[in-house]
């Protein structure tokens, strides 16, 4: 082997350890990532368990708390809302896609909903951002018919 030879295989056994490094790492993020959404399911869990042990629930009411538990955060994955709050606010985005979001948020819900009108006086318009960062506030309800939303008294 010439010199030359030694020297390419050297820098190219340093390339494919920086890149197997690279991949390596990229698969245990996912990994802890997966692990700290199961954790957080896991802490739940254990809360109502706790709850339903304190609340002398029987075996049917404990059952249908943890397994509601478990499909409710299988179904919503959690995010942070404060940098996601940032993200809005930090001037960056481009304007076109603030117009265009706030009609999606909550499947157009957000905008069409009654309560946020009546709070915007005649002929005004919210900042652009607004519903934006609402959406990013907020979290969807559904209510029946007739049920007690709020109280007088409610804090």
């Amino acid at each position: 082997l010439s010199v030359g030879e030694v020297v390419y295989v050297c820098f190219m056994m340093m390339v494919g350890a920086v890149v197997h490094s690279m991949m390596v790492s990229e698969v245990i993020n996912v990994v802890t990532s997966m692990d700290q959404h199961d954790l957080a399911i896991h802490c739940q869990k254990a809360l109502v368990e706790a709850f339903a042990e304190h609340a002398e629930l029987g075996g049917d009411s404990k059952l249908a708390l943890t397994s509601w538990v478990e499909t409710m955060r299988r179904r919503k994955r959690d995010f942070d809302r404060e940098e996601l709050r940032r993200l809005v606010l930090n001037g960056q985005m481009p304007q076109d896609l603030i117009k265009k979001l706030p009609m999606a948020a909550f499947k157009g819900k957000l905008l069409r909903n009654k309560y946020l009108h009546v709070c915007v006086p005649a002929g005004a318009q919210w900042p652009p951002r607004f519903p934006l960062l609402l959406a990013v506030s907020l979290t969807q309800r559904v209510y029946a018919c007739e049920e007690i939303v709020y109280q007088l008294h409610d804090q």
